[in-house]
């Protein structure tokens, strides 16, 4: 929420340093966090899912199972599709792995 693209520059006269519109708030660590899921097809958004927690294997197998999977239907790709993730080890885990493998999804293939 309050993240930075890189420095910024203020040209300011003398006394006016403390103006409101001289000075960038930000917050510097405690500020919180929310995690997102969400699908950015070709045809369109999917469904977004938040996610509680820290996200391993099995709780990605819920997200895909309630969100990707879905998404995919209800934008009429059907089983047609292909997941695009990154080598996050969640995504990569032995139990995420079989179960998308049971379920037929493909993944596209990222090289390291």
């Amino acid at each position: 929420m309050f993240q930075s693209d890189g420095p910024s520059f203020v040209h300011r006269r003398p006394g006016e340093q403390l103006q409101n519109d001289c000075v960038v708030q930000t917050v510097k660590f405690g500020g919180g966090r929310i995690i997102m899921w969400g699908a950015m097809p070709f045809k369109g958004t999917g469904f977004l899912t938040r996610v509680v927690g820290n996200l391993n294997g099995a709780r990605y197998i819920n997200i895909l199972s309630d969100s990707a999977v879905p998404s995919a239907h209800y934008l009429g790709y059907g089983n047609n599709f292909v997941l695009q993730d990154d080598g996050a080890p969640c995504h990569r885990a032995k139990i995420g792995n079989d179960w998308k493998e049971e379920q037929g999804i493909r993944t596209l293939v990222w090289p390291p």
